[in-house]
Parts: C-alpha cells; sequence; structure tokens
C-alpha cells in the first residue's frame, strides 16, 4: 500500500518548512482581513502585500528548482 503525503509534506515525504511556513502566513492574513473587516477600515494594499509574502516565497522555490533541473 503507498502511503499518502502530508499537507505539509513535500512529494519525497520530507516535511516542507515552505509550505508551513505559506500556511502561517495564510492563517495570519485571514486573521488580519477579519480585523480589518470588523472595524471597517480594509486596507486593499496590505492585503495583497499579505497575500503575496504568502505564496512567493513556493512560487521562487518552484523557478529555482526548474531553472537548476
Amino acid at each position: 500500500m503507498e502511503k499518502k503525503n502530508g499537507f505539509f509534506e513535500d512529494k519525497d515525504g520530507n516535511r516542507s518548512s515552505t509550505r508551513l511556513q505559506m500556511f502561517l502566513t495564510m492563517l495570519f492574513t485571514f486573521v488580519v482581513v477579519g480585523y480589518q473587516v470588523w472595524h471597517s477600515e480594509v486596507d486593499i494594499v496590505f492585503t495583497i502585500l499579505l497575500f503575496t509574502a504568502a505564496f512567493a516565497p513556493k512560487q521562487i522555490q518552484n523557478f529555482s528548482e526548474k531553472m537548476s533541473k
């Protein structure tokens, strides 16, 4: 039977700190956006910056892995 990888594991089964960082940044972003909505002061530029901070490291990693092959 084939072992399934978890959410924080890469395709080889190793734990991925990049995926953990992405998850924590997204969680933080949702908390900040919720706070902004609650106080009716949504800063769209800051929100976009947080989403970019969540996804950019993984995309940079994918790009560097493809370039090194």
